[in-house]
């Protein structure tokens, strides 16, 4: 009886060379996955990626060049985390900084920007996907996967080109969510002692008015710099003080600061230290939201902004009071 001849299957071959291929892109898949999407050509070789492989996974198009040394998977979602990781390993030691910087750690008013790069004196300042500039040696935090200049000295360096009031809102934001510490912004003044940094005597006086026994000014001080400031208003404004008989208050329930008449704009200093003013959170949104509800605007300044800002506060009293004129 005749028996049918087995067939035999052979095993597919898997060279040396494929063997390192697989688990070459297997590796940067992982790696990409940790970077949102992109690494750098110095990783790729530290993987085991010669300049043959790169360059082959890129015209094949699995990869995509964002800048010079760095790559991304094409697969992955073209993210603004992806920009900004880019940007920092495009740069040997580079950090991410400035308001790009506050966006990283989460900061309260921020938007998606051109990345900001802080690279070391020395460094080449060239980039096509960032604006970068040299700066000595900064604390460093790694924030999601992203090297990223401090919480503290990224409040410091926001001074630079944002308004205190921005700066002070991300500040107070950071600090009720643990993402910045009071003593990390102890330790940059320190590091700043004895320097002519512009902007380091707002920084110290945002910091002194959140210490636990910050000092508080005298509430007639304030209301006095809140006053030569507004005397530069306009005359036919009407700017009055110590209003307290607006129409939704019963007789001696409270007062304002001031009152811009012609805007119906309410201008309060607030002289609390920082704690207190937390404290009082709710209840002064609360009496804002009863003033707009009337038709009135409010605006509230700290001994910081008038003190250190108070070309910005006008601007903004006065951009404020236009703004109701043009809506009206």
């Amino acid at each position: 009886m005749g028996g049918r001849t087995p067939v035999v299957v052979p095993h597919p071959v898997v060279t040396l060379e494929g063997m390192t291929k697989r688990s070459f892109d297997l590796a940067i898949a992982g790696l990409a996955r940790r970077q949102h999407g992109v690494f750098s050509h110095q990783q790729a070789a530290l993987l085991g990626g010669s300049d043959t492989m790169i360059g082959r996974r890129v015209r094949s198009g699995h990869w995509v060049r964002l800048a010079r040394g760095v790559y991304a998977i094409a697969s992955h979602p073209p993210t603004w985390q992806r920009q900004y990781k880019a940007a920092e390993l495009s740069k040997q030691g580079a950090a991410i900084r400035g308001r790009s910087a506050a966006l990283v750690h989460g900061f309260e008013g921020f938007k998606v920007r051109r990345p900001e790069l802080l690279v070391a004196p020395g460094t080449s300042v060239r980039s096509t996907i960032a604006d970068v500039c040299r700066g000595p040696d900064v604390p460093i935090d790694v924030v999601d996967g992203i090297r990223v200049t401090s919480a503290a000295q990224t409040v410091f360096d926001l001074l630079a080109d944002c308004p205190v009031d921005l700066v002070e809102r991300a500040m107070d934001g950071a600090l009720l969510r643990g993402s910045l510490a009071l003593a990390h912004c102890e330790e940059r003044l320190e590091a700043f002692a004895g320097s002519r940094r512009a902007n380091l005597r707002t920084y110290e006086a945002m910091v002194a008015e959140r210490r636990a026994d910050g000092w508080a000014p005298p509430e007639s001080e304030l209301e006095t710099t809140l006053g030569s400031i507004l005397a530069r208003l306009p005359e036919d404004l009407g700017v009055a003080r110590q209003v307290g008989d607006l129409p939704w208050w019963e007789p001696g329930s409270g007062r304002v600061d001031y009152l811009v008449t012609s805007w119906r704009l309410i201008v309060e200093a607030d002289g609390r230290r920082w704690h207190a003013r937390v404290a009082d959170f709710d209840r002064d949104r609360w009496r804002d939201n009863v003033a707009q509800a009337h038709g009135y605007r409010v605006l509230r300044f700290t001994h910081t902004h008038m003190g250190q800002r108070p070309d910005e506060v006008l601007d903004l009293v006065v951009s404020t009071g236009r703004w109701r004129t043009v809506a009206a």
